[in-house]
């Protein structure tokens, strides 16, 4: 009978490892993706900053449209 229980112990303690493992690789990976989506949202974020400076004065210089068209380019391709 006590061998039975510990039997039993030992298993759920085995399952109750493995949950944690793929909870833990969930983690990593939720973690990945996150700063994945930070990294986009600083793309777009300059790029809209970039847009807003040059658009109030007077219209965007063509440099500035050109980095701004370039930021929203990288964002398009590497984005996604």
């Amino acid at each position: 009978m006590p061998n039975e229980k510990f039997s039993d112990l030992a298993h759920r303690i085995r399952r109750n490892q493995d949950d944690l493992a793929k909870q833990a690789k969930e983690l990593s990976e939720l973690r990945s993706e996150l700063a994945r989506l930070k990294q986009i949202m600083g793309t777009v974020s300059e790029a809209l900053r970039c847009i807003d400076t040059y658009s109030y004065k007077r219209g965007m210089t063509s440099d500035a449209e050109k980095k701004a068209h370039a930021q929203l380019a990288e964002f398009m391709t590497k984005g996604f």
